[in-house]
């Protein structure tokens, strides 16, 4: 190992890495266990086996149903992170593992826990590639011993059509059955009424709850479409002044809104940008949405958009006042994760997918424990 090697910085995992001759020499350990290795290729699940430095020294055929036609020879010495281009790879000058975002990764944990287990272990790991597509594995470390020499088998299982499933899943009926009983509800006080004035009354409720039903079915459609690709922005021109107003109003009703406010600021600098209304709206509003959920009864949401001086971009904001803690900020964008309980978890992966796939914005999020939270989503004021 090189001096600039060991001289490294690192925020997590150690940064040492194993030279090139030394990872041939631990292939070759590996490679000495023929009848091991050849059932490795025979397997359906991805078995990646890497060294004491995190690099891959050895690897079965499974992995290139995800990589596709790769020359295995350039994966080894890279970390699990740079074969899957993980986004947060490059995150730090020593690679895979050693960025503050490597403390929330499944597969670093896995690898740390049998490190100081000695026993396997098993993890979820989660990882949005440089393209923003996601991933999702489940991840087994157990430990390898080959001539003298003790290395990690990693074992990865695609979960990410399950995970999706589950997490459709719960998001859909929870909420559809919130709002079905919501219309059933209001259906059998309308039932008993005997008041014209009443009945209209109620009858305006029916179509809220109708409307949010739709709009639950037509999000859940939406999502879909853009995970497959299938998603064509319709570009008009827009306001952002009225694009605020209009969340505050369709928000202010919300359940998740009630003895809560919504303030607008600032409201004299309406800007005039081009882009997609109905995907605008779903990724501004899952933002106010998730700011209304996090905030208490009496608390306040702010929603905005300001302008950038010698530019031709704008951003729209959403802030209050709760703090998202640091494991939670590490894992805000991945898919599944969310701070309100299992299956959740596809409102701030939505963001991330339609406001910079679809919207050609950029999604951020600023957070403090005297400060609050904030999203962010950055556009141009027209796109191609």
């Amino acid at each position: 190992m090189d001096n600039e090697t060991q001289k490294a910085v690192t925020y997590f995992g150690s940064p040492e890495r194993s030279s090139e001759m030394e990872i041939k020499e631990e292939h070759h350990k590996i490679l000495s266990m023929k009848l091991f290795t050849n059932t490795l290729d025979t397997l359906q699940e991805i078995l990646l086996i890497i060294n004491q430095n995190r690099q891959i020294i050895y690897l079965n055929n499974a992995i290139f149903k995800i990589l596709g036609p790769v020359n295995a020879q350039a994966i080894y010495g890279l970390r699990p992170g740079e074969v899957f281009h993980c986004k947060h790879a490059a995150a730090a000058p020593s690679g895979c593992g050693t960025s503050e975002h490597c403390k929330a990764c499944g597969w670093m944990n896995a690898f740390l826990d049998i490190q100081k287990s000695g026993t396997s272990s098993e993890r979820e790991y989660r990882l949005t590639n440089e393209t923003g597509e996601a991933l999702e594995l489940k991840v087994t470390a157990t430990f390898l011993e080959a001539e003298g020499e003790k290395f990690v088998k990693i074992s990865l299982a695609d979960i990410s059509d399950e995970k999706r499933r589950q997490a459709l899943e719960r998001i859909f009926f929870h909420d559809i059955m919130n709002i079905a009983g919501g219309i059933q509800g209001i259906s059998s006080i309308l039932n008993s009424s005997d008041t014209t004035g009443k009945i209209k009354d109620l009858a305006e409720m029916i179509m809220t709850a109708s409307s949010s039903l739709i709009d639950e079915i037509k999000a859940q459609k939406q999502l879909k479409m853009a995970e497959r690709g299938e998603l064509s922005p319709a570009v008009e021109t827009l306001d952002s002044l009225r694009i605020i107003k209009d969340l505050a109003m369709i928000y202010s009703s919300h359940e998740v809104a009630e003895e809560k406010t919504i303030s607008l600021e600032p409201l004299e600098h309406p800007i005039e940008f081009q882009n997609d209304k109905t995907i605008l709206m779903r990724v501004l509003g899952n933002m106010l949405k998730n700011a209304l959920e996090a905030t208490p009864s009496g608390g306040k949401v702010k929603i905005g958009c300001v302008p950038f001086a010698d530019s031709d971009e704008l951003e729209f904001y959403v802030s209050n006042m709760a703090y998202i803690p640091y494991e939670a900020q590490l894992q805000v964008f991945q898919r599944s994760f969310s701070t309100k309980g299992e299956g959740r978890g596809l409102g701030t992966y939505s963001m991330k997918l339609l406001g910079e796939k679809y919207l050609k914005g950029k999604v951020s999020f600023q957070t403090g424990e005297n400060s609050g939270t904030t999203f962010f989503l950055r556009l141009k004021k027209s796109i191609d």
